[in-house]
């Protein structure tokens, strides 16, 4: 009888948890809450309670693109700001400099099965969109592009550039890619614990392959505050617009250096130091992507001025171990809807750690796993910023030490 009373107890506290829970995580973040997120940006319509839908028609006027015959463009009333915000060319441009033709595209390695090309500078990505991601998309892409106008400088949402109708009917869209150089392995990281692995022999990792290596993306004090200020903005964002299975994807160097320049060791060559630790060799190869790191800072045997913003970021530890890492949002469309709550039921979503959860739960954990399991902060306290000038722009790399 005692067995049948444990049993009872407990389906009886398992039920009134995911009642409780359900009911918290559906209701909208408090206007007190996001507001005090956004700091100093003022009142705005789009911070209005009615999420609403948005109609095709008001996402503006279809437009057939210049000089290429069976595109149009949506959405360019809004998608426009977006592009002059960050000096990005028209969408026609972008596809003609890099030769870009749709139909060539393969698609990526994720489970929606969407095809997609880069441009040969790695700047812009192009995907196809479903209807679910397009419906999406219309529903907040007025909130979005004001969202994005006011955070620009440091918003790592993906930065949703244009939207294209090819001939045939199908939808893409442009974005930027956060990962404009090349990485060993990336990762996708969402938070999520449940199917979140490929094992760590392959180059695109999860979650639980991150925790197994015990990674971090470190970056010095001042630019990790921002970084995670920023991400909380994002997502108290999503939250609201009731957006769920983004990721963050990164991508990550890091090279021990061999100290110089001390009493009794070398000259430094092209010295990389940390204020308090001491100066570290860089010219000569580190492996493969070493010099990916100069790639992006340089171009050629000067430094690149610096992108408008959120970027790519470097640090230098007191123990001479350099870090360069890239992150962002992506996949930003996904909606907590009717398939989605289907889902969140079926795999008991309220009482395991699968990726389809309400909004602000989603939201809520993301937060979490970026502060606890990512941005380390042990890992960030003696990392100093990684900083170039010509003249390492010129050094790094520049000899071979093991006379390959």
């Amino acid at each position: 009888m005692s067995g049948f009373l444990l049993a009872f107890a407990w389906i009886f506290m398992w039920c009134a948890k995911a009642i409780r829970n359900r009911h918290e995580d559906e209701k909208l973040m408090p206007n007190g809450a996001l507001d005090g997120a956004m700091e100093s940006a003022g009142p705005s319509a789009w911070l209005e309670e009615d999420w609403g839908s948005t109609s095709a028609a008001a996402c503006g006027h279809v437009t057939n693109a210049t000089n290429l015959e069976g595109l149009q463009l949506h959405c360019e009333k809004y998608l426009k700001k977006i592009r002059e915000l960050f000096q990005v060319p028209r969408p026609e441009e972008i596809l003609e400099m890099n030769h870009i033709n749709l139909s060539t595209a393969e698609e990526g390695t994720g489970q929606s099965g969407a095809k997609m090309l880069f441009s040969n500078d790695k700047k812009f990505i192009i995907k196809t969109m479903s209807a679910r991601d397009l419906g999406a998309f219309l529903n907040v892409v007025e909130k979005y592009t004001a969202y994005m106008t006011m955070h620009a400088s440091e918003s790592a949402m993906m930065r949703y550039y244009a939207i294209l109708e090819d001939d045939r009917g199908g939808f893409w869209l442009i974005a930027n890619n956060w990962l404009p150089v090349k990485f060993p392995v990336l990762f996708d990281l969402k938070g999520s614990m449940v199917g979140r692995t490929n094992g760590i022999t392959e180059s695109d990792q999860k979650d639980k392959d991150w925790l197994k290596q015990n990674l971090a993306l470190v970056l010095p004090p001042g630019e990790r505050a921002v970084a995670l200020q920023s991400l909380k903005k994002d997502s108290l964002w999503l939250a609201r617009a009731k957006l769920i299975d983004y990721s963050l994807i990164a991508g990550l160097l890091y090279y021990q250096l061999d100290a110089c320049d001390g009493p009794s060791q070398a000259w430094c060559i092209a010295p990389v130091c940390h204020p308090k630790g001491g100066c570290g060799e860089a010219a000569y190869t580190l492996g493969e992507y070493f010099n990916q790191i100069k790639d992006f800072y340089c171009e050629e045997t000067s430094v690149k001025e610096k992108q408008f913003g959120h970027t790519c970021v470097g640090g230098i530890t007191s123990s001479l171990k350099v870090y360069f890492q890239c992150f962002g949002i992506i996949d930003l469309l996904k909606p907590f809807d009717m398939k989605s709550r289907a889902e969140y039921t079926v795999k008991a979503g309220w009482g395991r750690q699968i990726s389809a959860q309400p909004a602000n739960s989603y939201a809520r954990r993301f937060d979490q796993f970026m502060v606890e399991k990512v941005f380390r902060k042990s890992w960030s306290d003696s990392t100093a910023p990684l900083v170039f000038t010509d003249q390492t722009c010129l050094d790094w790399g520049s000899i071979d030490m093991w006379g390959d």
